[in-house]
């Protein structure tokens, strides 16, 4: 049957689409947006918009195509090259990433995300200097964008690689276009973000370009001074090394002295070694390694070095994990999923023929809320076989690694067996995007939230990055920064994992949870409850849950630690901060917790 007027069907099926993307309903938003698509393919905005729905569900394929059509209706728009751009990026296409936003930049000289993104493309792949050249040009035209001055700082500790005794080499790079204000607030910023090496190298062309700036000197001093005090450490982490030549902590921690004064390449080996001695560990405690030796290529060594290890211990999980982890971080998806599927058999003694299981309940929070102690607890009942790892990320930080590698992680039990399976990440509670995809494939999911007083949980958070050697300021400090980041206007508390107060405020984040879910989904907890009644707290669980109650003859404390006495005076602080949002949460939720009062 044909449309009288496929042109003005097509608009008003776009504008349908554009309203149930605005809402979040995403399968829905790219359904009206093909149908515009067939009635009208010359509309270029339609495949735009179809490639933003998509990028949104992390399906980057789709995505990819959609902005090629695009750009093949419209190749004078900028916008779809960039967001093409973005795409190639998540697929890690640097190359063609870089082809494109070169290609939107000569469309539109004034748009800054086109640089900033330009930036993140070279960083990606080691080219550091082009990358600053981008950094500072999308400052010129915009000096907000979110994390520029940390991407810049990155850059230029990439570039001169802890270097610092030819400043007036380094100086060379920086372009002197651009206005000293600029210069001075970035370093300022770095500065206040313990960024020290590329804080003197900017204070430094600021005083080369205005010798007689009277602010900048005593901050330049500051700043080296800190720099030394790095340098310092470095050379007690450099004896250690000598003392413990056989001490994965010992090459870890060195790891990560190096890579705070800036020498990456001496902090890769480092962090190879420390894996090396100890290959079961898991592969986020090496945050900072990832990014480095992806960009220098040389993921295929840490293959070789975990497949070295299961040939040693083949009957380990965990070097199965890891190595999957690898696997999936070159984009090898398939030879991931093998690896999940056999730690998966190696765990629950299974064969590999069976289908995995869905789970059918997650632990979204809190981090450092208990729910390490509540997953072993699960773990042990008679009727569930929980993921074979704990905190998978799927649904946060590696959706795109799609449902099949999520489902990996899940055991292969015949359904006859009626055993419930199950997850915890605690970083979901915390991450804006998960609710709604989590909704649109599982909108049944039974949700378990752990809230702990968010004063204890900020200082475990705090003394846990000590304990890892992720954290180098006091505890006073710390708190101080982020409280004045808060009176500062800058209140941003999604997806900030390295936030000690941000991730304390749940009110925030459960509104959003429950804006999409029904209440009758979860079962929230107090930590406290389940650190002093085990028992009771397990059995409302299983009642949640539908299992049969099963109590355990103990009850240990996993992550546990001994940490400091807090000073009251800090305690006070952070309990003024919480207060506030406590209220609202009890408000929320018509549930007293008590923390405000003590």
């Amino acid at each position: 049957m044909s449309v009288p007027n496929p042109e003005a069907e097509a608009l008003s099926l776009h504008e349908k689409a554009e309203n149930y993307l605005a809402e979040g309903k995403l399968e829905k938003a790219i359904a009206f947006y093909q149908k515009a698509i067939q009635l009208n393919p010359r509309f270029s905005w339609s495949h735009h918009k179809l490639g933003d729905a998509f990028s949104q569900l992390e399906r980057w394929d789709d995505a990819r195509s959609a902005y090629q059509k695009a750009i093949a209706v419209n190749s004078g728009f900028f916008w779809s090259y960039n967001n093409l751009g973005n795409t190639l990026i998540k697929q890690g296409d640097w190359s063609a990433a870089i082809e494109v936003y070169q290609k939107a930049i000569s469309l539109d000289t004034n748009f800054p995300w086109c640089y900033y993104n330009l930036g993140n493309a070279y960083s990606s792949i080691g080219e550091w200097e082009k990358s600053i050249d981008a950094y500072l040009t999308a400052c010129q035209l915009d000096d907000n964008l979110p994390d520029l001055d940390e991407k810049l700082g990155d850059a230029l500790a990439g570039y001169c690689q802890g270097n610092l005794d030819n400043i007036i080499e380094h100086l060379t790079i920086l372009p002197s276009f651009l206005d000293i204000t600029i210069y001075q607030k970035l370093a300022d910023n770095l500065a206040r973000k313990y960024y020290w090496l590329a804080a003197i190298i900017l204070y430094q062309k600021v005083l080369a370009i205005e010798p007689k700036n009277p602010e900048i000197l005593p901050k330049l001093n500051q700043a080296w001074e800190r720099q030394r005090e790095l340098e310092h450490q470095l050379n007690i982490h450099n004896q250690i090394v000598k003392q413990h030549p056989d001490s994965y902590d010992a090459y870890y921690r060195l790891g990560n002295a190096l890579f705070k004064v800036g020498k990456w390449h001496q902090a890769i080996e480092a962090y190879l070694r420390s894996m090396e001695l100890k290959p079961n560990l898991p592969p986020w405690l090496y945050k900072d390694l990832w990014t480095l030796i992806k960009a220098e290529g040389r993921l295929g060594e840490v293959v070789d070095l975990y497949q070295k290890a299961i040939v040693k211990n083949p009957k380990s999980c965990e070097l199965y994990i890891n190595l999957g982890e690898v696997f999936a971080q070159q984009g090898n998806l398939k030879a991931a999923i093998n690896c999940n599927v056999q730690a998966t058999a190696i765990k629950f003694n299974q064969e590999l023929t069976n289908p995995q299981l869905s789970p059918k309940f997650i632990i979204i929070g809190t981090q450092k809320g208990g729910t390490t102690s509540l997953y072993y607890y699960l773990e042990k009942h008679p009727q569930t076989a929980l993921s074979v790892i704990k905190e998978i990320e799927f649904w946060s930080r590696k959706f795109d690694r799609g449902i099949d590698w999520y489902l990996s992680h899940f055991c292969t039990i015949p359904k006859a067996d009626r055993v419930m399976t199950g997850e915890a990440t605690p970083s979901y509670l915390d991450c804006q995007s998960v609710a709604e995809r989590l909704f649109n494939c599982y909108p049944d999911m039974k949700l378990i939230v752990m809230l702990r007083n968010p004063i204890d949980r900020a200082i475990s958070h705090y003394y846990h990055w000590v304990n890892i050697g992720w954290e180098s300021r006091d505890l006073s400090t710390a708190i101080a920064s982020e409280i004045n980041r808060f009176k500062q206007g800058n209140r941003q508390i999604w997806d900030c994992p390295h936030s000690y107060l941000a991730r304390g405020i749940y009110v925030e984040f459960l509104k959003h949870w429950l804006s999409i879910f029904p209440k009758d989904n979860f079962l929230i907890l107090k930590s406290e409850d389940l650190y002093n009644s085990p028992d009771n707290t397990l059995r409302r669980v299983h009642q949640f849950l539908g299992l049969a109650d099963y109590s355990l003859e103990t009850y240990p404390k996993y992550n546990s630690r001994f940490y400091p006495d807090v000073a009251e005076l800090w305690r006070y602080k952070l309990g003024e901060f919480y207060e506030p949002y406590n209220q609202a949460l009890e408000d929320l939720l018509e549930v007293k917790f008590g923390w405000n009062s003590g």
